[in-house]
């Protein structure tokens, strides 16, 4: 497609003159007095049209709301830090099935998860368990931070 010269001058004034009527427009919208309701109260004070320059600008008071506002914060509120839960407590794999107590030495029988009887004295290390205490029907262990006492199992509705 070929735009001749005179198209061109024609395009050109009728894009100008679109310009100048929307320019009249806008500057005729500025011009023209706000609107009063009617039914307004004497008392109380007129609105100003935002174009009016004539005022001068009111107390610094009344936009508190604007200056204590900050504008570079998030749009939202980010979510509140949550504490991170503790681990659990690992469980102690271990069941007391017996023990030999002796003036010169203490033993305790202990079943480990897997089954397997394992026989040990105080200060010895079973699964990550430290043997502190063999008593007559119990045994005390330090396992993951603190003290664990096993009970010895009942078998037949009597203790061994």
């Amino acid at each position: 497609m070929v735009i001749t010269q005179q198209a061109r001058r024609r395009l050109l004034w009728g894009v100008n003159l679109i310009l100048a009527a929307m320019i009249a427009a806008v500057w005729a919208w500025e011009l023209q007095p706000p609107p009063q309701a009617p039914d307004a109260p004497a008392g109380r004070p007129k609105q100003r049209h935002l174009a009016d320059t004539s005022g001068s600008v009111g107390p610094l008071a009344d936009y508190k709301v604007i200056y204590r506002h900050d504008i570079r914060r998030p749009l939202h509120d980010p979510e509140p830090v949550r504490a991170p839960r503790p681990a659990p407590k690992p469980k102690l794999a271990l069941r007391l099935t017996g023990t030999m107590i002796s003036p010169g030495s203490s033993y305790a029988l202990l079943r480990t998860k897997k089954g397997r009887d394992l026989i040990a004295s105080v200060g010895d290390t079973v699964e990550d368990a430290r043997v502190i205490k063999i008593g007559a029907d119990a045994v005390t262990v330090e396992y993951a931070g603190g003290q664990v006492t096993l009970q010895l199992e009942e078998s037949g509705g009597s203790k061994r």
